[in-house]
């Protein structure tokens, strides 16, 4: 796993997202609490960032208005739901959200799914937005206040 590159990292602090360091498993290597009220300044962030534990790099969500949908589509049991699932899905947001594509960031996770990242003037706490019949997991969910994404 390539770890993002502190350059990038520095580029998205300075644009006022706040980042943790993370480990291979996602989990934060650090005490975190902190960085979702603030972020981190380059020197500290720096030093995480070159901590043997420090995998990855996750973005924190909830500061400075930033939320994220997090899309999970390894739920379904073939490529072919997955892709007619985000199909729809994506045609739906074009649709119903006028400039779509140039209000929303779409990343790929490394497990097949998307996250959707904006900015928004109320932002909640981690929320399941959508379930499937008969699965635990759900297939829609948001990352707010508290929570995190790991950043590919």
């Amino acid at each position: 796993m390539a770890k993002l590159e502190l350059e990038k990292c520095n580029s998205l602090l300075d644009n006022d997202f706040s980042l943790i360091t993370v480990k291979e498993n996602k989990q934060p290597n650090i005490a975190w609490k902190k960085y979702q009220t603030q972020k981190p300044t380059k020197t500290e962030f720096e030093r995480n960032w070159h901590l043997q534990t420090s995998d990855a790099v996750g973005l924190v969500t909830g500061y400075n208005k930033v939320e994220v949908i997090d899309v999970d589509l390894k739920v379904f049991d073939s490529e072919l739901k997955r892709t007619e699932f985000w199909t729809e899905y994506l045609s739906f947001l074009n649709d119903n959200i006028e400039n779509f594509q140039s209000k929303f960031i779409i990343v790929k996770t490394k497990n097949n799914g998307y996250h959707i990242l904006y900015r928004c003037n109320f932002t909640q706490g981690n929320t399941k937005l959508a379930k499937l019949e008969n699965i635990k997991e759900a297939v829609i969910e948001t990352r707010g206040i508290g929570g995190y994404v790991f950043i590919y």
